[in-house]
């Protein structure tokens, strides 16, 4: 494992990545997708507003296919609004975790919350930089080691370091980290508060762990693009909901529903697709097909994700499609056709899609 998760909430969905929204009482939270976004065509906004000393809480978290206690992320970040009545307020919009446990939180202080700070726990062990406070987004990359000696936190924003701590990075009994969390959280009060809002706007999200040969290691200043399917392939057995060309159905942006789809039933039914290109210039660093789907009979029902790369296709693992819409996605560090790292020209060319299971 190298790349453990990314996100660019491309297919318009706030439900993209994290299955969990984390939200406590007496706030009030929305989740919605901004049209303005980094790279690609969408960003994800978090907002919620609370009063008195309730601490606030509306962050998606995210489960890691790994516990590793070293990581690397990227995340694009803008649009840093604070608004307090009285009092003074730690605020978090980056979490590492181990399970419910902060291990390393990045934020801010609510009366100048255009400095970045690192906590652990709720003290701040690191400060430097200054955060967007507008529509602009800034990159945020952090290399992170959990540890309660000799821990790492280090921090770029478009491309400067602005942070190199070393020390403790331990906060809960185990250097791992579990879960990550995206979104904004007031982690405490500091003197009396009637009232306060927050709101933040995220875009190409990625974290590696150090494993395997690709992918471990910092992120680089790259973005999340999505191709969409653009025409039908020899391998077309789903039903489409009206008309003939599959791929019309699917594509989609933000996704329709129920108005648009294409079915099938039967175990072994696929799909595959044709999708857009990626432009000269661009590097591939993975590749990782989303879908939506539902089941119409029964409780549940199993797809995988496919791809076709050079003849040779490969299934993901089977996903259990419930009676609502929900994404499922997989990464693909490599080439399935070379075990090698994507080109250009295997990625334009690949086939994308889904199976019955």
């Amino acid at each position: 494992m190298a790349r453990l998760a990314m996100c660019g909430w491309e297919s318009g969905s706030v439900d993209e990545w994290g299955i969990q929204s984390l939200r406590v009482a007496a706030v009030t939270a929305s989740e919605s997708i901004q049209p303005t976004a980094r790279t690609g065509r969408y960003a994800f906004r978090s907002q919620w507003s609370s009063y008195s000393n309730y601490l606030a809480n509306n962050m998606r978290s995210g489960v890691l296919p790994s516990s590793p206690n070293e990581v690397w992320i990227r995340l694009a970040i803008a649009q840093i609004t604070v608004y307090s009545y009285y009092g003074t307020h730690l605020h978090t919009f980056l979490e590492l975790t181990d399970r419910t446990i902060m291990q390393i939180g990045f934020g801010y202080t609510s009366g100048v919350p255009s400095v970045l700070q690192v906590f652990r726990g709720v003290t701040v062990i690191a400060t430097g930089g200054r955060l967007p406070i507008g529509a602009t987004f800034r990159l945020f990359e952090a290399h992170v080691i959990i540890h309660g000696v000799t821990g790492v936190v280090q921090v770029w924003l478009d491309g400067i370091l602005v942070i190199d701590f070393t020390g403790n990075t331990l906060s809960s009994d185990t250097a791992q980290i579990t879960d990550i969390r995206i979104g904004g959280h007031k982690l405490t009060s500091i003197g009396a508060s009637t009232g306060e809002s927050m709101s933040i706007d995220f875009d190409d999200f990625a974290i590696n762990d150090t494993a395997g040969t690709v992918n471990n290691g910092r992120i680089g200043q790259g973005g999340i693009i999505a191709l969409f399917p653009t025409g039908d392939t020899s391998a077309k057995i789903f039903t489409p909901s009206t008309g003939t060309n599959n791929y019309s159905l699917v594509n989609s942006v933000p996704i329709d529903y129920d108005t648009t789809y294409v079915q099938a039933g039967s175990v072994g039914d696929c799909d595959l697709y044709q999708k857009g290109n990626l432009s000269v210039g661009n590097i591939v660093n993975a590749v990782m097909p989303v879908v939506q789907g539902r089941t119409v009979s029964g409780v549940t029902a199993g797809i995988a994700l496919t791809l076709r790369s050079n003849s040779i296709s490969v299934v993901s693992s089977t996903f259990l499609l419930q009676q609502s819409y929900f994404p499922v996605s997989q990464l693909w560090e490599t080439d399935p056709a070379t075990n090698g790292a994507w080109t250009l020209t295997a990625l334009n060319s690949l086939q994308v899609g889904i199976t019955v299971m």
